[in-house]
């Protein structure tokens, strides 16, 4: 009995401060606004063309010939309808739950409609519905959406649904973190800062009372639960680790499985994923792709990412959320291999480091660029470390698969992956020639990856003499090398943070003391992958060729960023409380990153 107190006092803190955070949100909540110009359409809306991003206004989302918006948990009382078009070529028909309430016609752009009996139990389904016109490839379009919005009574008392949307998620995580082993207090403040961050997910343009406030809560619920599993299944294997896997593995899901993939985020590239990823449904396997260089290069773009998801494409679902939600899943499966891998030989080192991974600015950016499937193939390039520095599980085949997987997924990663592979070859040295599985699973990747690209190899020759136009080639107006070296030299803090980077040179001058790159295992491992991709700033600086090197370091620099903290943070009071303070810097600076991106980024 005396023990369960505590646990059922962190649970009660833990709701008690989802209903202040849920309590102030209503308070503040704005009318529900479904505005592609503010990204928050999609939070509203099915019946929408992909969203397009015009340079010089910003977003903007074509309806098909019947667009629905819906807007739940509203709070009691009149409310009106507004509903603003561009450019529109056709009458559009406006009904609110089944009724028609007007007619939008030809050259006119805006409706308002009073809802005098008020929203229906909570809710206002709005239907934009008119015959289009023929658009691209045929498909009739609808209306150029500019917003959808209903206009409600000042805030009351939030409903039941919405408190729970707040309450079971801060009950679930607060449960899993208890049952992972953290200390009451800490679990209820791990629950709360959730709950905060689950607030500020919904507190734009009156996101709170979209079907995507009932989905973010299941999302979160589902991530506590996933990661109390794998923190059990750590604790199994190696006891001890399970209390820092449920702390590190939250946050990646968090970051990874919920940011990365909500549908406010406006993604510049991510459309193009999903096209990708269409045509390889159609049986396109071998595309191509024109970079953004001033002079571009056509390359062959890699296969791999879209193949994995081509089953669940042909199901039917919804290609920009399958490439959104694949990316981020691989991210947090590269997070628990990093766990796994590091927890063997020290815990601690092992959570602060796959922490300071998730609190990279430009391990997040990337989903913000849409450069998903980097972000896939680095992620599987990082498994196909943890497969090589921790003992080749699952043999040969696992190993080569992973690297056919990495390298025939994006062109940036086969290369890191080929300069990474041969760092761990020469790092392994006289001891590796008797390591079978590790030196067939090479074998075997690389030549699955040659089979590959071999298609290309007419390509790539034609491509090859630009290399030697000299460096600043992607971007227009670069003056050469000196350029180029300033653009390389600007991206360090960007993608790293300067709390990150004075942590990684102070854990670089304790690896250099300790010798642990002497050691053999995962330290020279790790020191050989930071080298060796740390060597592609070279040809970044004399050459056109640019592949992401700084994004590919995340897992090296986390490492070293850990240990840089744990050595300060032993080093007495002083200079413990400066490594606490680093790391909120570093964390405030993630969540601005964050929601810069879901929030702000790429609207005019």
């Amino acid at each position: 009995m005396p023990r369960l107190r505590p646990r059922a006092g962190a649970m009660g803190a833990a709701v008690l401060l989802a209903l202040a955070v849920v309590l102030f949100l209503q308070l503040v909540a704005v009318s529900p606004n479904a505005q592609p110009s503010h990204g928050t359409e999609g939070a509203f809306a099915t019946g929408l063309y992909d969203r397009e991003i015009v340079p010089g206004r910003g977003p903007q989302r074509w309806t098909t010939q019947r667009g629905v918006f819906r807007f739940e948990r509203l709070p009691a009382g009149p409310a009106s309808l507004e509903v603003r078009v561009r450019g529109q070529r056709t009458p559009l028909s406006i009904r609110a739950n089944g009724i028609a309430v007007g007619v939008i016609p030809e050259g006119r752009f805006v409706g308002r409609y009073a809802l005098p009996e008020g929203p229906d139990h909570g809710r206002v389904v709005v239907e934009i519905i008119t015959p289009g016109f023929p658009g691209d490839g045929g498909a009739r379009r609808g209306a150029l959406v500019d917003r959808v919005r209903v206009l409600i009574v000042p805030p009351s008392f939030p409903p039941a649904r919405t408190l729970a949307a707040f309450v079971i998620p801060a009950a679930a995580i607060a449960g899993a973190a208890l049952s992972a082993g953290l200390a009451p207090a800490v679990a209820s403040l791990v629950a709360g800062g959730v709950s905060v961050a689950q607030a500020l997910a919904l507190s734009t343009d009156g996101l709170l009372y979209s079907p995507y406030a009932v989905a973010l809560a299941w999302l979160l619920v589902l991530a506590a639960l996933a990661a109390c599993f794998a923190a059990r299944g750590f604790e199994r294997v190696l006891p001890g680790s399970g209390t820092g896997a449920f702390g590190a593995l939250l946050l990646a899901l968090v970051v990874h499985g919920v940011a990365a993939t909500s549908p406010v985020m406006v993604s510049s590239d991510v459309v193009f994923h999903a096209n990708r990823l269409r045509d390889a449904a159609g049986g396109e396997l071998f595309p191509t792709s024109v970079t953004q260089h001033a002079l571009p290069f056509r390359i062959p773009y890699g296969v791999s990412f879209y193949a994995l998801l081509v089953p669940l494409a042909w199901l039917g679902l919804d290609r920009v959320s399958l490439v959104s939600a694949g990316a981020g899943l691989a991210g947090v499966v590269a997070a628990a291999a990093a766990f796994g891998l590091l927890a063997r030989r020290d815990v601690r080192h092992a959570t602060a480091t796959v922490v300071a991974l998730q609190l990279l600015p430009g391990g997040f950016t990337i989903y913000s660029y849409g450069n998903l499937s980097n972000a896939f193939g680095q992620a599987v390039t990082l498994l196909f470390f943890c497969w090589w520095s921790g003992g080749a599980p699952g043999g040969f085949v696992v190993g080569g698969l992973l690297f056919a997987v990495a390298g025939i997924s994006h062109l940036s990663s086969l290369i890191v992956l080929t300069v990474l592979a041969a760092a761990l070859v020469l790092a392994g040295g006289a001891k590796l020639r008797a390591d079978k599985a590790r030196l067939r699973g090479l074998a075997l990747g690389g030549g699955l990856v040659l089979a590959y690209f071999s298609r290309f190899a007419g390509l790539v020759l034609s491509q090859i003499p630009r290399l030697f136009e000299g460096g600043g080639q992607g971007r227009a107006g670069s003056r050469g090398p000196w350029d180029a070296l300033g653009y390389q030299l600007d991206g360090v803090p960007a993608q790293f943070g300067w709390p990150a980077i004075v942590f990684a040179l102070v854990g670089l001058l304790v690896w250099r003391r300790r010798g642990r790159w002497r050691e053999g295992g995962v330290e020279r491992d790790l020191t050989a992958y930071l080298a060796a991709v740390a060597l592609m700033a070279v040809p970044a600086v004399v050459s056109p060729l640019e592949v992401r090197y700084l994004y590919a370091l995340g897992l090296p620099v986390a490492a070293l960023a850990a240990s840089g903290f744990l050595e300060l943070r032993a080093r007495g009071r002083l200079l413990g409380s400066m490594a606490w303070l680093s790391c909120a810097a570093q964390f405030g600076l993630a969540a601005y990153v964050v929601s810069d991106c879901v929030l702000f980024r790429y609207r005019p």
